[in-house]
């Protein structure tokens, strides 16, 4: 809407938001709701946590889903927290969705901290791929690319919320 205003084009702003928020809302999935999730990344030597506040972890609370409470805990700077190696546990929630930077898919996922977590192990962690429509949509957190999100993450998520044992 902001953007709608500073185009001289706010009615039509308001409908693209209506229309993703009316996506957001047939995407809701009533076994999301409450279910603890992560948002991370992988980037350099470290990892990270999306807060809210952030697009990467707001779409997920849209979905009904609650922050991991470990994450609360960890030095934040905005909208990310810093996840020292010793505190890889914050970001092992019901579902993890991993975002890597600067990593391939496969090199992610064969990280020795990440594949430790009981929420890879058992199947439930969502790794996107850097390569991938996703992972662009993924971050980009725009009314353009959050309907690219709800298509192809949430199928992702409902089969990773079966899981939760």
């Amino acid at each position: 809407t902001t953007i709608g205003k500073a185009l001289s084009k706010s009615d039509e702003a308001t409908k693209v938001a209506a229309d993703v928020n009316a996506k957001i809302k047939a995407a809701t999935d009533p076994a999301f709701k409450d279910v603890k999730v992560a948002s991370a990344a992988k980037f350099g030597d470290a990892y990270g946590a999306y807060l809210p506040g952030d697009g990467r972890f707001d779409i997920l609370g849209d979905l009904g889903f609650v922050n991991n409470p470990p994450i609360a805990s960890l030095e934040s700077n905005g909208f990310f927290a810093t996840v020292p190696a010793e505190k890889i546990s914050s970001i092992d929630a019901d579902v993890t969705v991993i975002q890597p930077i600067g990593f391939t898919l496969e090199q992610t996922k064969s990280d020795k901290l990440i594949s430790s977590l009981k929420v890879v192990k058992d199947g439930r962690a969502i790794f996107l791929d850097p390569e991938s429509e996703l992972y662009g949509a993924w971050g980009a957190s725009s009314a353009l690319s959050i309907p690219v999100v709800l298509d192809q993450l949430t199928p992702q998520l409902a089969e990773a919320v079966k899981k939760i044992g």
